[in-house]
C-alpha cells in the first residue's frame, strides 16, 4: 500500500481538542442526569418512572455514540502506528477499526434512543428500518475489508507460525 492511502487517518488519540471537547460532553450529560434527578425530587413534579428513564437512556446513548464517533476517527492512526505488520494488514486493521466502531455507535444509538421513541409513542418499525438502514453501510465496510484482509492475514499468520518470513 502507498503511503498516500495511509494519510486519511490523520486523528490521533493524544488530540487534546476532541478529548477535552468529549470530556466537556460527558460531564455536561452527567450534570443534566442530576439535574433531572433533583426535579424528580421536588414535590407535584412526576419526572419519574419511565419517561425519565428513557430520557436518561437517550442522554447517555448520545454521550457514547460520541465518544465512539470520535475514537472512529481517533483508533486507526493508534492502529497503524502501534502494529509491526505489514503496511496492507495495518491499513485494513485500521479501516476495520473505523468500521467496527462506527457500526458500534450505531447500535448504542438504536438501543439507547429506543425507549425515548417508544415513550413518545413514535413508530417502532419505521425507527427500526431506520436504524437498519444506517447500519448497513458500516457493515458492509466491516464485511469488505475482512474479505480483504484474508489471504494477506493468512500469508502472515503462516508465515510468523513456520518462522518463514
Amino acid at each position: 500500500m502507498s503511503s498516500t492511502r495511509s494519510s486519511r487517518w490523520s486523528r490521533s488519540v493524544d488530540d487534546h481538542r476532541p478529548v477535552r471537547w468529549l470530556c466537556k460532553l460527558a460531564l455536561a450529560a452527567v450534570a443534566l442526569l442530576v439535574v433531572l434527578f433533583v426535579l424528580s425530587l421536588l414535590p407535584g413534579l412526576d419526572v419519574s418512572g419511565s419517561t425519565f428513564a428513557a430520557l436518561a437512556d437517550a442522554i447517555v446513548a448520545l454521550a457514547v455514540v460520541a465518544l465512539l464517533g470520535y475514537l472512529a476517527t481517533a483508533l486507526p492512526t493508534f492502529v497503524l502506528e502501534r502494529t509491526d505488520a505489514p503496511p496492507e494488514l495495518r491499513e485494513h486493521g485500521a479501516a476495520l477499526a473505523f468500521w467496527l466502531t462506527i457500526l458500534a455507535a450505531v447500535l448504542v444509538a438504536h438501543r439507547g434512543l429506543e425507549p425515548a421513541v417508544a415513550a413518545m409513542g413514535g413508530n417502532l418499525w419505521f425507527y427500526d428500518s431506520l436504524f437498519l438502514l444506517s447500519a448497513l453501510p458500516p457493515l458492509v465496510g466491516v464485511v469488505a475489508h475482512l474479505w480483504a484482509v484474508l489471504d494477506p492475514a493468512a500469508e502472515y499468520a503462516a508465515d510468523r507460525l513456520t518462522g518463514y518470513g
